[in-house]
């Protein structure tokens, strides 16, 4: 609450600045020290410029004080997204957000792989490390999905499944599952949360479970088998500054696949992620 008051009375301090410059700029008056030290435009400009250039160092002041303030007051938590430089060792990892990620959402592989970028210097890393573990498993356990290791055996496949996990930095995730029924049909479980992708997950705003249509069903299945059935390159080297994370997973006649992509804005993998997305109905401007 201290911080919140403090916030106020900056917030409305610098507004008031602000408004007494604006007011001298449109009436071509300053006044510095109240009435002490005066100048008109028309009469004393180089006193009248004088003044507004020194009225603008507690102005400048304000404003960095208020977003010092708005920061104290309305604190966020942010996960960060991997990134080419400054990227954050899971040691840096908060202990609550380790110790809130459900474990078992994705094979012991994918953290035991490793790949090197040549034209990025990051060395050598796993493709899933902890840190992406502990974030992308906090946003399923929150859609409240299953694991699609379960429906993993070579030997007795089960019917397939694809899932879907868009994490955009500042606006809402969005998952959805694709798996098929005995029939051969298609059912569609889409859930989007109330947080941010790239920050805490929140809870489940909206959830749609349908049977997708015989037409949605084919557009499906050619988005997937243009993006070969998610037998792609795991990871690849294109990293930034937040943007969005695009993680497909799949279990095709009992095998396991994985699909990860940063902010692509071109090719197959996401254009199988606009398909899915398009299935929902739902607003999910802005895309990146």
């Amino acid at each position: 609450m201290a911080e919140l008051a403090v916030f106020a009375f900056v917030l409305c301090i610098t507004a008031l600045l602000v408004a007494g410059w604006i007011r001298a700029l449109l009436t071509g008056r300053a006044a510095l020290i109240g009435p002490f030290v005066r100048a008109d435009r028309a009469k004393r400009p180089v006193g009248y410029a004088l003044i507004m250039g020194l009225l603008l160092l507690p102005i400048t002041i304000g404003i960095i004080a208020t977003i010092v303030g708005a920061q104290l007051a309305f604190p966020l938590e942010h996960i960060p997204a991997p990134q080419a430089a400054g990227y954050a060792e899971p040691s840096q990892l908060r202990g609550r957000q380790r110790a809130e990620a459900v474990p078992g959402y994705f094979p012991a592989s994918l953290s035991q792989t490793s790949y090197t970028c040549r034209d990025i210097d990051i060395g050598t890393r796993p493709i899933l490390g902890e840190m992406e573990v502990a974030w992308y498993s906090s946003h399923l356990s929150a859609a409240g999905e299953p694991s699609l290791l379960e429906a993993v055996n070579p030997e007795a496949p089960t019917q397939d499944v694809y899932r879907f996990t868009w994490l955009r930095s500042f606006d809402k995730p969005i998952v959805i599952r694709i798996e098929q029924a005995k029939s051969g049909a298609l059912l569609m479980t889409a859930s989007r949360l109330s947080g941010m992708g790239g920050y805490e997950p929140g809870s489940v705003e909206a959830r749609i479970v349908r049977g997708l249509s015989q037409d949605e069903a084919n557009q499906f299945r050619r988005a997937l088998s243009v993006a070969n059935g998610l037998r792609l390159r795991a990871v690849s080297c294109d990293w930034g500054f937040d943007g969005a994370q695009w993680i497909f997973e799949g279990v095709d006649r009992g095998r396991y696949r994985y699909v990860e992509r940063w902010t692509p804005d071109r090719g197959s993998v996401r254009a199988l992620g606009l398909v899915m997305l398009s299935f929902t109905g739902w607003e999910i401007e802005p895309v990146y």
